[in-house]
């Protein structure tokens, strides 16, 4: 496939998800390909977690090895205190 029909089928599926947000909501959306991926691949599928605004850079240093945010690299605010 050339790089001009996978940027055309790529432009063409986010104005569909776009469309579809507006229509539906992003939370919603982001909630429901979340969970259909969690049920295609337990192992592997992203999770929706809280809105941004709940959370946190955090401070850790090898994103593989800690507690708090356990390698995704954000924490709620009230962890992110301590």
């Amino acid at each position: 496939m050339s790089k001009v029909k996978f940027d055309k089928i790529h432009e063409a599926g986010v104005k569909r998800v776009q469309e579809l947000c507006n229509s539906e909501g992003y939370g919603f959306v982001m909630f429901v390909a979340s969970k259909l991926w969690l049920n295609s691949d337990s192992m592997g599928a992203l999770v929706v977690g809280p809105c941004a605004h709940f959370t946190r850079p955090c401070s850790c240093q090898r994103l593989a090895s800690c507690d708090l945010c356990h390698g995704c690299g954000w924490v709620f605010r009230q962890e992110a205190k301590t």
